[in-house]
């Protein structure tokens, strides 16, 4: 008798365990789908070149392949780096229709905005590829950036075929010492080649936050708390080992 009453209670205590050692996940999913890319053609058995329409103040198309210099991007901003300040070995250099980040110090989080805003609502493409140390690297595209780079959306995918999606608060750091990267999401993804091309996109649409690679959605939900047009971007991050290479073969974004 007392083992017949025993099972039951065993049972529900190993699934309360199971509960608990799942991660919470606060953000609800978007059920959001991207639109066919114009510039790599995902979704569409033929690629549509992609046109550049400008408005007063926001730009709602712009393909870049990065064939020659440009005054639209910014300067490399470096979010934290183990290099000294003005010692910084990391470069950012656009030759040979690559948009090269080649990472040489430790722990460095560099990234290049484009300056012309974007819609609030907007798709940001990018292929890449890694090289130099794949064991340890990371790749982010970037919108909704605040004009003084205060905030943004990033979506980060890593070599170790995980991702994230964070939102970036300058405030949290400078005012309370927190880490001003705030998680949305996070996962793993088959799709994601650490040493080989791939095509990223992300949408930012209302309060949907969707991740595309290579032609498949893998994540996809929801926050609401940076609105607004903004600047979009890409980066690159290094860990503990160096050097390491982010090679961008075009950026585009798009209004959906």
């Amino acid at each position: 008798m007392k083992r017949a009453i025993l099972f039951p209670i065993l049972f529900l205590l190993l699934a309360s365990m199971a509960c608990g050692l799942l991660p919470a996940n606060n953000s609800p999913e978007s059920t959001v789908v991207l639109p066919t890319s114009a510039v790599s053609g995902v979704g569409a058995s033929e690629p549509t070149p992609a046109v550049v329409v400008e408005e007063k103040k926001v730009v709602n198309e712009v393909y870049d392949p990065f064939d020659s210099a440009q005054a639209e991007w910014s300067r490399p901003y470096f979010v934290t780096t183990k290099a000294l300040p003005g010692k910084e070995k990391s470069t950012v250099e656009m030759k040979n229709g690559l948009l090269t980040f080649t990472l040489s110090d430790e722990e460095t989080y560099l990234y290049e905005f484009y300056q012309s805003l974007a819609p609030e609502d907007v798709l940001v493409e990018a292929k890449y590829q890694a090289g130099g140390n794949h064991i340890v690297n990371g790749v982010a595209l970037i919108c909704r950036a605040a004009p003084d780079l205060s905030a943004w959306y990033e979506f980060r995918l890593g070599s170790d075929s995980k991702y994230a999606i964070y939102r970036y608060d300058q405030k949290r750091k400078q005012d309370e010492g927190k880490n001003p990267y705030v998680l949305i999401d996070k996962g793993g993804s088959q799709f994601i080649s650490p040493s080989k091309e791939n095509i990223v996109r992300a949408l930012c649409q209302g309060s949907d936050l969707v991740l595309e690679v290579n032609g498949e959605q893998i994540a996809s939900v929801r926050d609401a708390t940076i609105s607004g047009s903004g600047l979009t971007g890409v980066g690159a991050m290094s860990f503990n080992l160096t050097p390491t290479y982010m090679m961008f073969d075009y950026f585009s974004f798009t209004k959906p």
